[in-house]
């Protein structure tokens, strides 16, 4: 106890002149609990472009199918997958 004593007369660090970190303001939040500067979803839709979603399945199509009705590759079909029970494909092993 008495070496911790020592020690603390030694090595004092004092305290510093701003106790903490600076830390990041919170965005700003609308009365609707939104951020304030969310895109509403109809403009996000608008902007939206057909040819660069299909390009980024390119790598997706290597294992699933997405046309109705087309089966299941090594992967389940996309296809309707939006509000599908998980794990509800018929003729796939799920792991």
């Amino acid at each position: 106890m008495g070496l911790g004593i020592v020690a603390d007369a030694i090595y004092s660090s004092g305290k510093p002149a701003k106790p903490g970190y600076e830390l990041p303001e919170p965005k700003a939040v609308a009365p609707t609990g939104k951020p304030a500067d969310a895109v509403p979803l109809p403009a996000l839709l608008a902007k939206a472009d057909a040819a660069k979603g299909q390009a980024d399945t390119k790598v997706c199509q290597a294992c699933h199918n997405f046309e109705k009705g087309a089966g299941v590759k090594v992967g389940p079909p996309l296809y309707g997958v939006v509000d599908r029970p998980k794990g509800s494909v018929a003729g796939f092993e799920y792991s």
